[in-house]
């Protein structure tokens, strides 16, 4: 039997991928050992300061430590400047995880409306190498954001 956070998890994921699957992007969703695979890598690219028993959300350092992200309509631009290609497409609170792959990325208002009607924490886009991440929380109101992290600079 599944249980209701089971069934949960397995109706976001659908809508996940029918959001990015209208962008053209074509979706594999990730294994739940490589979904911890990958948060843990993005943990050490892009917030190496969080100590690994915080309870913050991932994206906290992004918001709070100077240099280390840019945010806002720089967060934006930055992002735009990016080119499509393989990527992830990440909800950590929800632990659902895709590989992507596309010539462009989704875009903001995509990933906005999954923010906005489909979770209620963070959507973590991250290049195939871990070369950079787009993060769009729930929590723009109060923090700021989206934010933006080029870890090759």
């Amino acid at each position: 039997m599944t249980s209701i956070t089971g069934m949960r998890r397995e109706y976001l994921a659908r809508e996940i991928a029918n959001v990015l699957e209208s962008q053209g992007i074509r979706v594999a969703q990730l294994e739940q050992r490589e979904l911890r695979k990958a948060l843990k890598r993005w943990k050490e690219t892009f917030a190496p300061t969080q100590s690994r028993r915080s309870r913050a959300d991932l994206w906290t350092p992004l918001a709070f430590e100077d240099g280390l992200s840019v945010r806002d309509e720089e967060a934006i631009e930055a992002y735009f400047g990016t080119h499509g290609g393989a990527f992830l497409c990440v909800l950590d609170y929800e632990q659902i995880g895709f590989r992507c792959e596309s010539e462009a990325l989704p875009s903001y208002t995509a990933i906005s409306q999954m923010v906005g009607t489909l979770t209620l924490a963070a959507v973590y886009l991250v290049g195939g190498l871990f070369d950079w991440t787009f993060v769009v929380t729930s929590e723009q109101d109060a923090y700021g954001g989206p934010f933006f992290c080029d870890a090759r600079t």
